[in-house]
């Protein structure tokens, strides 16, 4: 018998650091995309991600939901799954489960690359961005006030993390169903690189073997975006590169 761990992979929402170009701005240079946040477009698929969501929490019945400390991040995960936090202190309340907890992890930061939008700021900053941005939507206040950050190490936002770390957190942890909020260049590590291009908003769904800390695994082409089983079974066996120097995917964040 082999324990294994579902995975839900959700890419932040299209950010002001990905439309840079086509507002004439400079992505490696201008220091107003300094940790970034959701274009409008980003905002709206965050938002929209909260139907899929609750089938796939239907489903798994996630025990945990883990982010990157990067603001495109936070913002989509409070948007497309905050709802989550509300609908489990109602159901706590009744005494029908335990409320998901919000856990922000360092090691989950976009890797490749300095460029502005990947530099993070401190979460009080964040934190405060987030709130009067989205101050219009629905429970966002509840749930970025739900977000333990106690991870986030002392040297924030000066912390280099590395994905191989968080493989390992994640291997150790008791939670089976577990989505977690990130970036491009980071799930692609933690897939091995199994999929060339990472969309926004799309949730791919993985599992974890019990002691590997290797790579996460696709579930299906159905659960990936397309990804085929082919492709998959052609990169397993390839060597992870889960540092943050990889030389793949450095320019999509």
């Amino acid at each position: 018998y082999i324990k294994m761990k579902n995975i839900v992979l959700i890419r932040h929402g299209e950010s002001l650091g990905q439309t840079a170009r086509a507002r004439g701005v400079s992505r490696q240079r201008d220091d107003s995309l300094t940790d970034c946040f959701l274009s409008q477009k980003g905002i709206q698929q965050a938002y929209d991600l909260r139907g899929e969501i609750s089938d796939l929490h239907n489903e798994y019945k996630f025990e945990l939901i883990c982010m990157s400390p990067l603001t495109r991040a936070v913002a989509t995960c409070v948007l497309g799954l905050g709802h989550l936090s509300e609908q489990r202190a109602a159901e706590e309340q009744e005494g029908q489960g335990e409320a998901v907890p919000f856990l922000c992890h360092p090691d989950l930061a976009e890797t490749g690359g300095r460029i502005p939008e990947n530099q993070g700021r401190p979460i009080k900053k964040v934190v405060k961005d987030i709130e009067q941005k989205l101050c219009h939507f629905p429970s966002t206040y509840e749930a970025v006030n739900d977000i333990d950050f106690s991870l986030l190490p002392s040297s924030w936002p000066r912390h280099q993390g590395e994905v191989a770390y968080f493989m390992e957190w994640l291997g150790t942890r008791m939670e089976t169903s577990i989505a977690i909020v990130c970036h491009h260049n980071v799930i692609q590590a933690l897939l091995g690189y199994a999929c060339e291009r990472i969309p926004n908003c799309v949730p791919l769904q993985c599992i974890m073997i019990d002691g590997d800390f290797r790579s996460l695994h696709l579930r299906s082409a159905s659960a990936t975006g397309g990804v085929s089983q082919e492709k998959l079974e052609g990169q397993t066996n390839k060597p992870m590169a889960l540092g943050r120097k990889g030389r793949r995917g450095r320019k999509k964040n």
